[in-house]
């Protein structure tokens, strides 16, 4: 049997939550973060590496039409957080409020998504593992929180990774 890049073509109402996928559009592809919210035949998504005008760079998709075709992941994925200086910080400072940062809670890793309309408010925060939304009603005030971060993905015929997508919101001093 030859062996073949971990992808497989999927529609967006088929993909698990806390799947990667790619989607085509006329302005490019978008790389997107499946959650466990769908309503009504529309799925939420993260967008991992949104280009839209004055928008921020990881956005909360609520509601997502599911008859998109997509490019579904599904070898071994890896999230890559930056360790160096201030890609990390222990207690997050402002930064754990910015979309695309990803922030740790107890054991699990959850990314800011923004709302594509910023007048909702500062955005969710979406588990990268499961696609679930963290729904506590308060989030601890300190925070470790990552500002860089590459999502790779190991090509099982030479063993190399192969970057998905990644966002770099590391202040510079």
């Amino acid at each position: 049997m030859a062996s073949v890049f971990p992808v497989c073509g999927a529609s967006l109402k088929d993909a698990p939550p806390g799947a990667i996928v790619r989607i085509e559009r006329e302005d490019g592809r978008l790389i997107a973060l499946v959650t466990d919210q769908s309503e009504n035949n529309a799925r939420s998504l993260v967008f991992l590496n949104a280009k839209f005008d004055r928008k921020p760079p990881v956005i909360y998709a609520e509601n997502w039409r599911v008859e998109d075709a997509c490019l579904l992941y599904t070898g071994n994925l890896q999230f890559e957080l930056g360790m160096q200086g201030d890609e990390v910080s222990p207690n997050g400072h402002d930064l754990w409020r910015t979309a695309g940062v990803v922030v740790v809670i107890g054991s699990q890793l959850f990314i800011r998504a923004g709302y594509f309309d910023n007048q909702f408010g500062v955005g969710q925060l979406v588990n990268i593992q499961t696609g679930a939304l963290f729904t506590e009603r308060q989030t601890p005030n300190e925070l470790w929180t990552f500002s860089k971060w590459t999502l790779w993905q190991e090509d099982p015929m030479n063993g190399q990774k192969i970057e998905i997508c990644s966002l770099d919101l590391t202040p510079r001093s």
